[in-house]
């Protein structure tokens, strides 16, 4: 279906939308869960729901400006995404955080943190019986 205007995606969201139209599973309801770059209707979260939503998914956003997933708040997301997979029960979640993580700002001791973190978050969502896919960027 052509859009109206165009879309511009980061190249992992680009991927990922790109791998949702290919993989042979059906998914239904599709969790997208970041910070800034999710957050809004004009964001990389925002364009990408209107296009899922588009090719029929349902679609819900958990997203929180200036937020990372070992600084900045993560409490935020992490108390809220238990309650988001019961209530919704996405069959795929999409994660895209870490680029405030990665801040030149921000020390390496963090890096532990980080991965756990990611781990936590993995066991969580696996646990709820979703798919994910996590979107970060490379070091």
């Amino acid at each position: 279906m052509p859009l109206s205007r165009p879309i511009l995606l980061g190249l992992g969201a680009l991927l990922g939308a790109a791998a949702l139209l290919l993989l042979p599973k059906s998914y239904k309801r599709i969790l997208l869960v970041g910070n800034s770059q999710f957050d809004g209707n004009y964001t990389l979260g925002g364009r990408l729901a209107e296009l899922l939503r588009r090719r029929g998914f349902d679609v819900q956003v958990l997203a929180r400006y200036g937020k990372g997933a070992a600084i900045g708040g993560s409490y935020f997301l992490a108390d809220r995404l238990p309650s988001k997979l019961k209530s919704f029960k996405p069959d795929l979640v999409i994660v895209s955080l870490g680029g405030n993580d990665a801040s030149r700002y921000h020390s390496l001791s963090k890096r532990a943190e980080y991965q756990k973190i990611i781990r936590q978050w993995a066991r969580i969502i696996r646990g709820s019986g979703a798919e994910l896919m996590w979107f970060t960027p490379s070091t």
